[in-house]
């Protein structure tokens, strides 16, 4: 649907290009270029910012408030709906606000056997970790991993986004090159009328 929208979008902003681009004047003809072309970066930053996040509050499977922090484990599922990756353990420091990332290892009965300092929260993370039977007998991902199972197992959502913005960068191109065209035909026009004089 967002696809659709963008190119009818681009289409009629198309069309009034070669309107303003056909003028007398060559300036109405570069606003739409021009604007599209400085809206392009932050355009690809926010896209990024909603398809590519690192999951792990949002897809938590429980938020643990502990004496001194509140302990986080993501899970990423895959398109069966089975887990993916699960994340390191995010601690939240409730006095200071720090957040830290420590890797987890499970063994075969679900008990935390790795990851030194992720000890310190070993009954907290057990409890969380009764909630996804898959983590057993394996480790934990870091936020980047995560990030990338989360686009591996977005069931098409990155693709939208990568699409849009090939299709919104092509348009930029697109404009300019209409605008080029345009600016000719009005060069030649001019050329022709002179000549009839």
């Amino acid at each position: 649907m967002i696809l659709v929208i963008s190119l009818v979008c681009m289409i009629l902003l198309g069309g009034l290009e070669f309107y303003l681009a056909g003028r007398k004047s060559k300036w109405p003809g570069l606003v739409l270029p021009v604007l599209a072309a400085v809206l392009l970066l932050p355009l690809s930053i926010s896209i990024a910012g909603v398809y590519f996040p690192v999951p792990v509050s949002d897809y938590s499977i429980g938020d643990e408030t502990l004496e001194d922090a509140n302990v986080y484990i993501g899970v990423i599922y895959d398109e069966t709906d089975h887990m993916a990756a699960f994340s390191d353990l995010k601690v939240k420091s409730n006095s200071t606000g720090e957040v830290s990332w420590l890797p987890l290892e499970f063994d075969e009965k679900g008990e935390l056997v790795g990851g030194a300092q992720a000890m310190k929260y070993a009954e907290a993370v057990e409890r969380l970790a009764e909630d996804i039977p898959e983590a057993k007998g394996r480790s934990s991902s870091s936020p980047d991993q995560m990030r990338w199972q989360y686009v591996k197992h977005n069931k098409g959502g990155y693709r939208d986004a990568a699409l849009v913005t090939i299709l919104y960068s092509l348009s930029v191109i697109t404009y300019f090159c209409v605008y080029g065209i345009m600016r000719k035909r009005v060069r030649k026009k001019k050329l022709h009328m002179l000549n009839n004089l």
